[in-house]
């Protein structure tokens, strides 16, 4: 096992590192849902809460990489956070995540025709948005507040990466487009039920992760 993989599992859950900034954080995420909700948009708020919920499932099957494998996940937080939830991911990642869907789809033109520099927007808008968050990790990764172990997830094998910041985005978006508000709503329940079962079996009942 990697020293920075034992060391985030030593990490792990632990409230000794709790800085006040938090609950700014917390209050943002809110605020954000709250306009929205206040907005009616209520299809974005629910497109939003099932994404976040599959993004803590991606966490926990990360978390799973280095259960099984006893060397590395594929990207641990390198450095000192408020809230180490898992290997993978802290609170400040987490409520980031919280607001990225509603980001994508306020950031969609109304006409779903339209074209961006000649390529359609439903392609261009989650493709670059992905790509940035490919970039933002690069960074943490360059200035140690993600590790990458194994070749084909660090730099010059990015494509991984890209494929899976780009490919959820770009899924969110026809979600968005071509499922009617009941499916969304099923598919958020059924995405919230499973995030939450698979932690409680995976951290409670197994001790896993």
């Amino acid at each position: 096992m990697t020293a920075e993989s034992a060391e985030a599992l030593s990490s792990l859950r632990s409230a000794d590192h709790f800085e006040w900034y938090t609950v700014n954080l917390i209050a943002f995420v809110v605020y954000i849902y709250a306009r929205a909700v206040q907005r009616k948009e209520w299809e974005k708020v629910t497109l939003a809460l099932g994404f976040w919920a599959v993004e803590f499932l991606w966490e926990m099957l990360n978390a799973l990489i280095l259960r099984f494998s006893g060397h590395a996940p594929l990207w641990i937080v390198g450095k000192k956070s408020v809230l180490l939830i898992y290997v993978g991911l802290n609170l400040e990642i987490a409520l980031m995540f919280g607001v990225l869907p509603l980001v994508l789809l306020d950031l969609l033109p109304a006409d779903r025709t339209a074209r961006i520099w000649r390529v359609p927007n439903r392609l261009f808008v989650p493709v670059v948005l992905g790509l940035f968050c490919v970039g933002v990790e690069i960074l943490l990764w360059r200035w140690g507040a993600l590790v990458w172990t194994w070749w084909w997830w660090k730099l010059p094998h990015v494509w991984l990466i890209a494929i899976s910041y780009c490919g959820p985005l770009a899924a969110l978006v026809w979600i968005h487009d071509h499922v009617s508000a009941r499916r969304k709503f099923q598919g958020m329940l059924v995405a919230m039920a499973a995030a939450a079962a698979a932690h409680l079996l995976l951290v409670h009942g197994l001790r896993w992760i």
